[in-house]
């Protein structure tokens, strides 16, 4: 098969020294023998004025049908997710992808190559559920120093004995996630923070040994004057001592995740918001003893940067509170009040109406909710992308009307998942909205399957949510034959 110096040799010939390649008997063609789907690359340019070298190399990578057999199944894992035919250069990363065990360093390989290797290896990972970055191929990577961004979500696998050589082999690391590396230690994160002075993202989210002691030892490192975002997420040892004493050292933090941390209080976030001055995003989701201080201290102290406030689970979130956010905080794009029970339309037309900019909005949950909330919505957001009003279980066709009329041009997300008062009559209303990518229809007992069917032909549509109607077996092949392209996700 193909050797390392050949493999490298792929990326070259491809991506780098060649304006024009010949991949002759392969989907790059169109039926007319011209070039198609690179950027960069001419167009319309025959068969008989293209390079001819590439046969050569590609006879000790298997031949043709090697390179073929790589490229239809890259062609067909992307084309899901888009109708254009895949650039050359994604070719030749998916084809060393392939052979990657076949590499015993990444030397010859420019760093944002090898970054793109590492990133398509996450990516077939996660698409098909199978472990494909092993831990001598993790070190290769980690080794080789050229990675700028690396995450290792939920790689409960990996040792922290291996997770401590990144100071020593990737220094100029921008962005490291290791969360639920439940392996992870505070020393190891110490060290890294030590090691790495560039890093501006970090995640050590659901690692169960990270604990004040961890948050205030990080407070007086190099990295605390640097980071940009830093996530906690559930870290289960941590209280409002870790939070109150890292709230006067991370100047410069922008992005803040310390959702499902059960023991802080209002006081620690109260000097948290009021210590880091340049966050514009935090999320505070599931933090249940939160009352009415945190909430008015958001508002009094991040007022003039706050951007992004995810709130899911806030369980004593009360309409004063989110009106004063509304009307304190002009420049919010983007909130999730999921499952915060007191709220109602009110404090929903004074959020709107005071936070214009809004594009993304999630109110899953809020049974209070009727359409008055997503006509205010609709009205004052002109701006709106993404909408979950999942289990809102008062939302009629009046409101999906005038949502659609004010919102068809922007709207790209809308989940109405369990909105059990919807029926037909809001399909044809739902139809005009043509930049729609992602829809959720699950469980809207009043659609019927020749309603939803109808949904089906949105021209931006890329994913559809159809959980609990009763599309048969034979439906189901119908629709996916007829729309190849789009993720179908239902029960049959």
């Amino acid at each position: 098969m193909s050797s390392p110096q050949t493999l490298v040799m792929m990326y070259e010939l491809l991506a780098c020294r060649f304006s024009a390649v010949v991949l002759w008997n392969t989907p790059i063609f169109n039926g007319n023998n011209e070039l198609f789907g690179y950027d960069g690359f001419p167009r319309n340019i025959k068969q008989e004025s293209f390079v001819t070298d590439l046969s050569q190399s590609t006879s000790q990578l298997g031949g043709y049908s090697q390179i073929n057999t790589d490229y239809n199944e890259l062609y067909s894992q992307e084309s899901e997710e888009s109708s254009s035919v895949p650039p050359l250069v994604t070719l030749c990363i998916s084809f060393v992808v392939t052979n990657i065990g076949q590499l015993s360093s990444l030397s010859g390989f420019p760093p944002k190559v090898a970054q793109e290797l590492f990133d398509c290896i996450l990516h077939r990972e996660r698409a098909t559920k199978q472990r494909l970055l092993t831990l001598p191929i993790l070190n290769m990577f980690l080794n080789s120093g050229l990675l700028s961004q690396l995450d290792l979500t939920g790689r409960r696998d990996v040792p922290d004995d291996v997770i401590k050589t990144i100071p020593r082999c990737s220094p100029h690391l921008d962005s490291l996630i290791l969360k639920g590396a439940c392996t992870l230690s505070g020393q190891t994160v110490l060290s890294i923070a030590e090691g790495c002075p560039s890093i501006k993202k970090l995640d050590v989210g659901e690692c169960n040994r990270i604990d004040n002691q961890t948050l205030s030892s990080l407070s007086k490192s190099p990295l605390a004057s640097t980071l940009e975002q830093l996530g906690l997420s559930s870290c289960f040892e941590l209280t409002r001592d870790g939070l109150t004493e890292m709230s006067t050292s991370f100047g410069n933090l922008q992005r803040l995740d310390i959702s499902y941390l059960h023991h802080i209080d209002d006081a620690s976030v109260d000097a948290l918001v009021a210590g880091c001055r340049s966050l514009t995003s935090i999320d505070l989701s599931h933090c249940t003893q939160l009352k009415r201080p945190t909430f008015a201290s958001i508002a009094q102290h991040m007022a003039r940067n706050l951007k992004v406030l995810l709130l899911r689970g806030c369980l004593q979130l009360e309409d004063v509170d989110l009106s004063h956010i509304g009307q304190k905080c002009p420049l919010l794009q983007e909130i999730s009040i999921e499952a915060c029970k007191l709220i109602t339309d009110a404090s929903i037309q004074s959020l709107s109406d005071g936070c214009r900019g809004l594009t993304s909005i999630d109110v899953s949950g809020i049974t209070n909710l009727s359409d008055t909330s997503t006509m205010y919505i609709a009205n004052f957001c002109k701006g709106l992308s993404h909408l979950t009003l999942k289990r809102c279980i008062h939302i009629t066709n009046e409101s999906i009307a005038v949502l659609v009329k004010l919102t068809r041009n922007t709207l790209q997300y809308l989940d109405i998942d369990g909105c059990v008062e919807l029926t037909d009559e809001c399909i044809s209303e739902l139809t005009e909205c043509k930049r729609l990518e992602h829809l959720d229809v699950s469980f809207c007992r009043n659609l019927s399957v020749k309603g939803v069917s109808q949904l089906l032909s949105l021209p931006s549509l890329k994913s559809i949510h159809t959980w609990g109607h009763a599309v048969t077996a034979s439906q189901m092949q119908q629709w996916r034959s007829r729309h190849p392209r789009l993720k179908i996700h239902a029960a049959s």
